[in-house]
């Protein structure tokens, strides 16, 4: 949207309310909706055989995603950072839209396909909620809700790491608060 390092108010509010609280909001309730339609509101295991290109493309989207955070972050590079957090809401709705998981429901035979492609969106909305978590602070509360009530089943992979929140916008915090939040949930100091 604009050069890196270069932030702009006006474009920031237009991206938080047209794009990410929209896009967000609406991908968790889809994927909240499909868990209950087709999982009885559970989360299905992830079986790692059973992974389709699809499902490998995004999980390699993810992790890209992931593992640039913390240089945008660092660098202050917030337009590039939530273009990164856009682009993958995009992913994981065409992931959806190619998936298509309510194809796959009616096929006893692809039941493994569609539990590893719910598993992927649903832990994609987790992190993406905790990513947005300090920038959509009312919007993932409102999700985070939701998506508690789905069981979460049996723990496939455990990241034990320390995260904090500062109540409010970014944009309002001083940069101790920033730079706290930034050690503790990105770098676990």
């Amino acid at each position: 949207l604009e050069a890196v390092g270069f932030f702009s108010h006006d474009l920031f509010v237009e991206t938080f309310n047209t794009q990410l609280a929209n896009n967000y909001g609406n991908m968790a309730t889809r994927i909240a909706g499909m868990l209950k339609k087709y999982f009885n509101n559970t989360v299905p295991s992830f079986k790692k055989e059973a992974l389709t290109k699809l499902d490998k493309d995004v999980l390699t989207s993810e992790k890209k995603l992931l593992s640039s955070i913390k240089n945008r972050i660092e660098n202050f590079e917030i337009n590039p950072l939530l273009d990164d957090i856009q682009d993958q809401y995009n992913v994981l709705n065409k992931y959806i839209d190619d998936a298509k998981p309510w194809v796959l429901a009616k096929d006893p035979a692809k039941k493994e396909q569609l539990a590893n492609c719910l598993n992927i969106l649903f832990t994609s909305a987790i992190n993406l909620m905790v990513l947005l978590s300090p920038i959509l602070v009312k919007t993932t509360k409102i999700i985070e809700k939701s998506l508690k009530s789905i069981n979460h089943g049996k723990i496939d992979i455990l990241v034990n790491n320390a995260g904090i929140t500062r109540d409010g916008l970014f944009i309002r915090m001083s940069q101790e608060q920033w730079s706290k939040v930034i050690d503790v949930n990105l770098s676990s100091v």
